[in-house]
């Protein structure tokens, strides 16, 4: 688990990178916006994939498999208890497991990622 200031640095980054498992068409400028608030947390582009892969993806891949998914952003404050509840400590077979599906998860959600990391690696942290 983090520290209570490692938490306040990646909960802005959560949202962000939640809004991605929308059930809503993004544009190059929601991309944007996106990453520049990766960037504002001061995440390289390597550093969000595993962000998104490890911690956010579990929680929020499920919404884009539903006939009818939340299309509606989800509040900071959710998406930071989402995802703490998925961050309790896990043994490390458990561990692995998580972050072999959670690879797989992203899949959902690929293009989009491509398109943010992008814009991240144009302009740098």
């Amino acid at each position: 688990m983090y520290s209570a200031e490692e938490i306040d640095r990646r909960a802005p980054v959560w949202h962000a990178l939640s809004e991605l498992f929308l059930d809503t068409e993004l544009d190059q400028s929601d991309l944007g916006v996106i990453a520049e608030k990766i960037r504002a947390a001061g995440f390289s582009a390597d550093q969000a994939e595993e962000v998104l892969c490890r911690e956010v993806a579990p929680v929020f891949w499920t919404n884009l498999l539903q006939v009818a998914g939340e299309w509606e952003p989800w509040s900071e404050q959710q998406v930071r208890e989402l995802v703490c509840n998925r961050l309790q400590p896990r043994s490390w077979v458990t561990g692995w497991f998580h972050d072999l599906k959670s690879r797989r998860q992203m899949a959902v959600v690929r293009s989009e990622w491509l398109g943010v990391r992008e814009c991240l690696e144009r302009n740098p942290v």
